[in-house]
Parts: C-alpha cells; structure tokens; sequence
C-alpha cells in the first residue's frame, strides 16, 4: 500500500512538470536558430554569400546593424571603413 501512496504523489509533480515545459515559449530556442553572423568589410558587396571577410555582404557597419535582428551577430573585419549619416550635425 504504501507503494501506491508514493506513486500517487509523484504523478501529480510529474504531469505538473510536463506541463510547465511544455507551457514555457520557444522564445529562446527560436532565437537560437535564427542566430546569423553578418559580416562587414570594405570590400563587402550584397551580392556577395556574407560567410566570411573575403566574401561580406556589407561595406559599412551601419549597413550591418541596420540589417540585424536582435539575435545576430556582427563581425567587422579588418580594414577602414568611412561611415557617413543623412543627418547633418548640429
């Protein structure tokens, strides 16, 4: 009998727990893959794949983050970039 009795009590935190897991949002393993590394160089074409500094996607850092989500990454590789903003300064 007492057998049952803990059985009984283990069921109910199990089923409980398996509830909670699955209530939680796959927030975060969604954003997990959907991680994207950018890569910007000066020499950074759109045409270009963007898996690494030889072939980057982007020529200025701005352009980078502007195209970022909030999971990605944004590798600036080596050279000299000349940012420039359509806002004129004060």
């Amino acid at each position: 009998m007492r057998r049952f009795t803990r059985l009984a009590v283990l069921l109910p935190i199990s089923v409980g727990t398996a509830f909670a897991f699955a209530a939680m949002p796959a927030t975060s393993a969604a954003a997990a893959e959907n991680h994207e590394t950018l890569f910007v160089s000066p020499t950074g074409a759109l045409g270009h794949e963007g898996e690494s500094c030889g072939t980057a996607k982007y020529s200025t850092i701005g352009a980078a983050v502007a195209a970022a989500d909030s999971n990605d990454t944004i590798h600036v590789c080596q050279g000299t970039y000349t940012e420039w903003s359509a806002s004129p300064k004060s």
